[in-house]
């Protein structure tokens, strides 16, 4: 349950980051044509550079709930996770990350609840601790995050709508 939780954690945070990079949204390219690391934009040794100049916080997820405002996850350059709810800092405000970005620091808490739902009558708790976290494993993290700096943002960016 809790590798299926980070593993969520890690992809929410990769699609929740990739928006994040201004990509435009562009017509659809021709689906024989695949991106692979040898047409990359960056070299392996570029991409090794830019890993070591991680930022901070490398990677975010966020949601939020009935105009509520965002509660979530990030991992910093060292791997850990954090849990952050602006709803306990600024629960009449509704931010999204480019807003609050440079503040997640403030809205770090022990512990979240999230709600997830099976259809418009059933809403089920869950309830996310520090205690249920675990660190990523550096080589992971740079991994993950060379993945992301492969991302081109000329392709075209499909938005889905999922729960965690």
């Amino acid at each position: 349950m809790k590798f299926n939780r980070i593993i969520s954690i890690i992809l929410s945070a990769i699609i929740t980051v990739t928006l994040l990079t201004a990509c435009e949204k562009t017509e659809s390219v021709a689906e024989e044509t695949t991106v692979s690391e040898t047409t990359a934009k960056y070299s392996d040794e570029e991409l090794e550079l830019m890993a070591q100049d991680m930022p901070e916080i490398v990677f975010v997820m966020s949601h939020h709930y009935d105009n509520s405002n965002i509660v979530g996850y990030y991992v910093t350059n060292t791997g850990e996770i954090k849990l952050y709810d602006f709803r306990q800092i600024a629960p009449d405000e509704t931010y999204e990350i480019p807003d609050v970005y440079d503040r997640l620091e403030e809205a770090v808490c022990p512990e979240i609840t999230s709600y997830m739902y099976w259809n418009e009558d059933f809403y089920q708790k869950e309830k996310i601790t520090e205690k249920d976290l675990l660190q990523i494993n550096n080589d992971e993290l740079i991994k993950q995050y060379k993945k992301l700096l492969l991302v081109d943002c000329n392709n075209e960016m499909i938005i889905y709508d999922s729960m965690l």
